[in-house]
């Protein structure tokens, strides 16, 4: 009882899946080899491949893996036609479809009639007249047709639908071309140069050389001479292919991106055909952060009116919740300077209070920059970028040149930011010839703390609130950033940040300098504390020293403010303070790099001395008071640019540049600030630095030393245009 039990039970091992609806002498295409099967036996196939006539034997569960992968395609009787691509449904149009749904119709009616169905013709076509007055079709078709039309619905219906009546013109005609064999290799070589980025016309001249070197040769006299006429020319020589030929070839053959690419470049070709796809958000905020750099396209103005031009913004922008992160307005050309104040903002937390209708927690984005995408411009691709990341602790992504869309977003942002500067009193346009088309705008007004809150009121009320259908959780549902930052609130913890007083010493302009018993030395200028005598006393310094090796240290600095740097000592003290030396002190004081390269340049063309902090100090002067004449003039744009640059920095800081105590001030001379971020301005006093220009210009006969022709640098010019203005006489060549 209990073996019949047993004997019973199916077998554990035999396959579930259903087997494949094959008959004998069925065409199979395995991975598009074609076979035919011949036998049955239990559950096994025997086929023969019809290429090479050789047998194979695959099992039914063998086949249905095939079949499952997509290799594997069979017709219910042998066809003279490979199967059909599956593809092909998706190529009906609507009149393509109505037409197969009316011969679909006519092959059901016949094949389902209820007398069964008959090959006779005459039996066909009385179904056909029945089958047509049914659905009121005037024309219906012959016999032969509607035959033709049971035959493909047999061997393509059941896979590909009504795409097996569709007329398939593309497999009509025959393939490949007529041509003989030596025009089709000059055609070849025309290809070729046409895809290297010549012409039609160039591709032409190429075939016919080819033609002609070819009608020269003996091979190609011998070939003439057995050749049909109609590919001679009236001469008997094998004649060209005609520019009609080589534009069809050209046009079925040459891809476009491969004629673009060798026509115009790799990257228009890319640019233009390549496609792409949406990529997923970042996990948490500050995962992934994008940076860029661009000018502001409105005018800003000092305290007293004058004019400073246009602001340049650094912005850096979340991916994951597509917030604005941080940024940095400065008067600077892009250098490092303004993007490590971008990334101290985007850093710390926003202090906006001061702003009419906002609070600080309404801009609540701090936390450490996890990956930042940079392009390749000078501002970003630098050593001193670099070794802030492994400072601060993040990763730097190069994006290619020439494809902003890998950072789109910070580029979209920079479009709308352009939009709210055309909104702006004293905005203008970066092309002067678009510039001309609108109507004179309002003059400038705005200065530049009152540019940096209205940029942080716009980002904070309408970019960061703006919905975004990028930010929806679900597809078509817009969000705005803000509510997006909410949502990720809880997969975001914010790290331990570096204290601010630190960050410059972190991520400040740095370099490699050696520690004597002045102090360090860095563009010339001196810094010292009594804190390096424990350096010089450290065993690792001495041992540096006796390897004969110089001891190096790496020193930071802030590119806004020289009156200080910060060494890593490494062994003692993390981050030492040193100040600059007594003799450096009141020259270094606000000073920016910008400034002190400028006066170190003028100086040694005027003087070609060595650094010298009295004489600094005296053409630091002298370019101040020859600046103010310029942009008060307003007339020249480029010296208004390199002045704006020098005089205005990004810190809360004057330039400061006294040079004689208890010089009188001129009466009636109109104050301007050397920084619009200060509340009170200091005074420039005319006559106090005419004074000091003169002593610093004028040599001393005491003095022994070589002469030299006098050397005119940038400054000669803004002094000479100054002493103009204030003449009312110019002297222009």
């Amino acid at each position: 009882m209990t073996h019949a039990i047993q004997e019973s039970r199916p077998n554990s091992d035999a396959s579930l899946y259903p087997k494949l609806r094959i008959h004998a002498r069925d065409s199979v295409w395995v991975k598009n080899e074609e076979y035919i099967a011949q036998s049955r036996h239990g559950d096994k196939w025997a086929m023969l491949k019809l290429a090479t006539n050789e047998s194979i034997i695959l099992s039914d569960n063998e086949l249905f893996e095939l079949y499952g992968a997509g290799e594997l395609k069979w017709r219910s009787r042998p066809s003279l036609n490979a199967p059909l691509s599956p593809l092909a449904p998706q190529a009906l149009s609507e009149n393509a479809n109505c037409d197969a749904m009316r011969k679909h119709d006519y092959v059901q009616y016949v094949s389902e009639h209820a007398d069964g169905y008959r090959c006779s013709k005459p039996w066909i076509k009385e179904r056909i007249d029945e089958k047509a007055d049914l659905i009121g079709d005037k024309n219906p078709p012959s016999s032969s047709s509607v035959l033709n039309w049971k035959k493909l619905h047999d061997a393509h219906y059941a896979e590909i639908g009504l795409a097996a009546y569709a007329a398939r013109h593309d497999l009509k005609g025959k393939r490949g071309s007529r041509l003989p064999e030596i025009s089709q290799e000059a055609i070849e070589r025309a290809l070729d140069r046409y895809s290297q980025g010549g012409s039609v016309v160039d591709a032409h001249v190429e075939a016919e050389k080819f033609i002609f070197e070819f009608n020269q040769s003996a091979a190609g006299k011998k070939f003439c001479k057995t050749a049909l006429p109609k590919f001679l020319t009236k001469t008997g020589t094998l004649a060209s292919p005609s520019l009609s030929t080589l534009r069809r070839e050209i046009s079925q053959k040459v891809s476009p991106y491969v004629a673009e690419a060798g026509r115009v470049g790799k990257y228009s070709a890319r640019k233009k055909f390549q496609t792409y796809q949406t990529r997923s958000l970042p996990e948490r905020p500050y995962a992934e952060v994008e940076v860029d750099f661009t000018p502001m396209d409105v005018l800003l103005v000092a305290e007293n009116g004058a004019h400073l031009g246009r602001p340049s913004l650094v912005v850096f922008l979340d991916r994951a919740t597509r917030m604005v992160l941080g940024f940095s307005v400065s008067f600077d050309v892009p250098t490092y300077a303004a993007v490590i104040g971008g990334i101290k903002h985007a850093t710390y937390r926003k202090e906006i209070s001061h702003i009419d209708g906002l609070k600080d927690e309404d801009w609540p984005c701090m936390g450490r920059i996890e990956r930042l995408y940079i392009d390749n411009g000078l501002e970003f691709a630098n050593t001193h970028l670099r070794t802030a990341s492994a400072q601060l602790g993040f990763e730097i992504v190069r994006l290619p040149p020439r494809e902003p869309w890998l950072k789109g977003l910070v580029e979209r942002f920079m479009r709308e930011a352009a939009k709210f500067a055309h909104r702006l009193p004293g905005t203008t346009h970066s092309n002067a010839v678009d510039h001309r088309q609108y109507e004179e705008p309002e003059p400038p007004v705005l200065t530049m703390t009152e540019f940096r809150d209205m940029v942080t009121k716009w980002i904070v009320t309408d970019y960061n609130a703006s919905p975004n259908r990028a930010l929806g959780r679900v597809p078509g549902v817009s969000r705005s950033p803000i509510d997006a930052w909410r949502d990720k609130l809880d997969t975001f913890d914010l790290p331990i940040l570096p204290d601010k007083k630190l960050f410059i010493a972190l991520a400040g302009e740095h370099e490699e300098r050696t520690v004597q018993k002045y102090g360090v030395e860095w563009d010339h200028i001196r810094y010292w504390t009594p804190e390096l005598d424990r350096i010089l006393t450290h065993p690792s310094h001495r041992a540096k020293s006796s390897s004969g090796r110089p001891a190096k240290y790496q020193v930071h600095r802030d590119p806004y403010d020289l009156s200080k740097v910060y060494l890593h000592s490494g062994d003692t003290d993390p981050v030492i303070e040193l100040p600059a030396v007594q003799k450096w002190a009141e020259y270094t004081r606000g000073l920016t790099v910008h400034q002190h390269r400028l006066c170190r340049q003028h100086e040694l063309v005027r003087e070609e001395q060595r650094s010298d902090p009295i004489a600094l100090m005296k053409a630091k002067a002298a370019i101040i008071e020859a600046g103010l004449g310029v942009l008060k003039s307003g007339t020249r744009k480029k010296l208004e640019r390199n002045l704006v640059r020098f005089l205005y920095g990004d810190r809360a800081q004057l330039l400061h540049a006294d040079v004689a105590q208890g010089s009188p001030q001129v009466p009636g001379h109109e104050p301007m600030p050397l920084s619009p971020l200060m509340p009170t301005p200091a005074l420039i006093v005319a006559e106090r630095y005419r004074e000091n220009r003169k002593s610093a210009v004028a040599p001393d006969p005491q003095v022994a030393g070589p002469t030299s022709t006098p050397v005119e640098d940038d400054m000669d010019e803004i002094e000479k245009f100054a002493s103009e203005m204030k003449s009312g006489v110019r002297t222009d060549d």
